[in-house]
């Protein structure tokens, strides 16, 4: 089986060109009948991964090898390989060691020093959970493993990987990342005093490391893949400019060494799925496959309520809604729009300049991404909050601080028409504010509006070339009720065309399909919207998004969009 499976890979593999660097990460390696978590690999099963691997053309490199090529030392090879081990189980050493030694693989393990201070015999405090310290590394087995020069040791922090109560509800969110809340003064830790935590920790963790083994570490790999961009200049400022995060995807030059991807390797993983997951990283540019995506709005407004027990309970039934429709992409709104005109009159996160009406974005985004799995993006208005520049990329930043979430959506409310000379300005203005919110949330990805009419009659033309190029998405209203004449499905079948004539832009533009007709502001049918998501799958469409969305109490037209809608439900 094993030889079977290397014959195809390497074929396959063969047919794609080398992206890069790619990394896999582990956790704990086990002996399968003593398997401790859901994240433990048997040693059996990586020893058949590293022969594949071997046996598919890949070279096993160091992180020197790495940091080398980057400073313009000799190339990495094609297919090369760095392993990854985090949190400094003991296993590294009883089980780990014995394979690297045998496939003669470096690897990079990342310590976290609490972990490791108690001494032998006594417990550690594992993420609020009491285990024996036997169950980590010895410094002597890390000083034998460093010896061999098979193994680097990286920071893993001294005692940061924990979750700390980051929000009045009570969520526990990772301590490297998050402003810390105290429910006694009902107040958050400054984002100074935030920063200063960060670097006494990584401090603290790269002397014990050096004290212990005679060298401080080089690279920073970062509890729960939850960083800052300010917090990764820390970790370069103390002498840690490679840093690891669990990031899709492989290592090309256009990579910064802070930012370094790493493939996750899950434990139930049978040695096809490790194949496949190895092939895709070699056959998709950047090692990303593309995938299908699905958008749905949600409104803070439609959750916040003056009591808390109710306000949790419509925060509940909203989770259960966007599960039930099989999203993978949540567009949840930040402010509180009173009439409906586009102008915030209050937030919905701490900030400097407007009224908070509710400390409500951090609870809603984290529930979203740990109970719905779904990516958040924040939406919140540039014209809407009526603020001069400097003012509005305070509230911009504040937003960042105020929760993890993967993008930001600037829709086109009160946005001139395509191809006035105040668009690219525009564009301009968003893209700061979004590496703004990028200072707190690294991988954040922007989008933005674009008319689909504009589109089609061509006076878009150039600001959709440069939204292309610039987002990471773009959000082309396809209304197809605004069309003056002819049949509603040929002008989103028109739209789908002019879109495919870009190569590559099917896999940027959302379809943001009406729930309520633009012309009249009646609701569209959800039979009708229905239709036309199925069309735009058949047409080879792959994002897709509806808004506003339907009454709550149309449970009838929530099932027949759901059919259409859902990943879950519709083919790929």
């Amino acid at each position: 089986m094993v030889w079977l499976l290397l014959a195809l890979g390497c074929g396959w593999i063969g047919q794609a060109q080398a992206q890069g660097l790619l990394i896999l990460c582990y956790h704990e390696i086990s002996q399968a009948q003593a398997r401790q978590d859901d994240e433990s690999v048997d040693v059996d099963a990586l020893a058949r991964q590293l022969e594949w691997l071997r046996g598919a053309g890949f070279r096993f490199v160091s992180l020197d090898d790495a940091m080398a090529a980057r400073a313009g030392g000799p190339a990495l090879p094609d297919k090369s390989v760095l392993l990854s081990f985090d949190d400094g189980y003991r296993s590294v050493y009883t089980q780990v060691y014995p394979v690297l030694k045998a496939f003669r693989a470096p690897a990079l393990i990342g310590l976290v020093g609490s972990w490791l201070s108690p001494p032998e015999g006594g417990s550690v405090n594992f993420a609020g959970v009491k285990v024996p310290r036997d169950d980590f590394l010895s410094w002597g087995q890390i000083r034998e493993m460093q010896a061999s020069g098979l193994v680097e040791v990286a920071n893993h922090t001294f005692d940061l990987h924990y979750g700390i109560q980051a929000n009045p509800q009570g969520n526990l969110l990772p301590a490297a990342s998050s402003a810390r809340y105290d429910p006694a003064s009902g107040s958050y830790e400054s984002h100074g005093q935030f920063l200063a935590r960060v670097e006494r920790d990584l401090a603290r963790n790269s002397a014990l490391l050096r004290q212990k083994l005679g060298r401080a570490p080089r690279a920073m790999v970062w509890p729960y893949d939850s960083y800052t961009r300010e917090a990764g200049a820390i970790a370069a400022k103390l002498g840690m400019p490679a840093m690891l995060t669990l990031d899709d995807g492989v290592n090309g030059p256009d990579v910064p060494l802070s930012a370094l991807r790493r493939v996750l390797v899950g434990a139930d993983m049978s040695l096809a799925d490790f194949a496949r997951l190895v092939q895709a990283s070699q056959r998709w540019p950047q090692g990303i496959a593309p995938r299908p995506e699905r958008a749905m709005p949600l409104s803070l407004d439609d959750i916040y309520d003056p009591d808390p027990a109710k306000q949790e309970e419509k925060l509940g039934k909203a989770l259960d809604r966007v599960k039930e429709m099989g999203a993978s992409i949540v567009y949840l709104k930040a402010f509180h729009d009173q009439d409906g005109d586009g102008v915030a009159r209050q937030l919905y996160f701490p900030n400097s300049h407007l009224p908070m009406r509710a400390d409500l974005f951090n609870r809603a985004a984290w529930q979203l991404d740990s109970r719905v799995g779904v990516e958040v993006y924040a939406w919140l208005p540039v014209d809407g909050l009526r603020l001069p520049p400097p003012a509005l990329f305070d509230v911009y930043r504040e937003l960042g601080r105020a929760g993890r979430f993967r993008g930001l959506l600037f829709r086109g409310e009160g946005l001139p028409p395509a191809g006035a000379p105040a668009m690219g300005g525009r564009d301009a203005l968003q893209l700061r504010l979004a590496e703004a919110v990028r200072e707190s949330n690294p991988r954040l990805k922007a989008a933005s509006g674009l008319d689909g009419d504009a589109l089609l009659s061509g006076a878009a033309d150039d600001d959709w070339r440069r939204m292309l190029a610039e987002y990471d998405r773009v959000e082309v209203s396809a209304a197809p009720r605004q069309a003056a004449g002819g049949n509603a499905d040929d002008w989103l079948r028109r739209l789908q065309r002019k879109v495919a004539e870009t190569p590559g832009a099917l896999e940027k533009t959302v379809f943001e399909l009406p729930s309520v007709d633009p012309r009249s502001g009646k609701p569209v049918p959800a039979e009708t919207l229905a239709g036309w998501m199925r069309e735009l799958n058949g047409w080879g469409v792959r994002q897709m998004a509806y808004y506003p969305g339907l009454p709550d109490s149309d449970a009838a037209g929530w099932r027949t969009l759901r059919r259409a809608f859902s990943l879950a439900e519709t083919p790929r």
